[in-house]
């Protein structure tokens, strides 16, 4: 299917973090969050991994090839329901 999108505008970042844990609750999967900073990708993978969200991954530009594969093939394989990445995942998904 096509890939959908839902924004909203939030009054501040905590509520801004909330809303998109909530999302990730009903949003089928599998699902990619893309962040603009690798800072930003480790806190929401940390903080996925905190709240329950077990079956997620990140990526980023300072990943090894061997993360990138190891990642890819548990995404194809649906061992990977959420990542979390800067745009280097684009980079190795059709």
């Amino acid at each position: 299917p096509e890939p959908s999108y839902w924004f909203a505008w939030c009054r501040n970042e905590e509520e801004r973090q909330q809303r998109l844990l909530e999302s990730l609750d009903n949003l089928p999967r599998p699902v990619i969050i893309y962040g603009s900073k690798k800072q930003d990708v480790e806190h929401w993978f940390k903080t996925l991994q905190k709240t329950g969200f077990k079956r997620s991954a990140m990526m980023t530009g300072d990943s090894s090839l061997s993360e990138r594969l190891k990642l890819l093939e548990d995404w194809q394989n649906n061992r990977v329901d959420i990542v979390v990445a800067t745009s280097a995942f684009g980079l190795g998904v059709d």
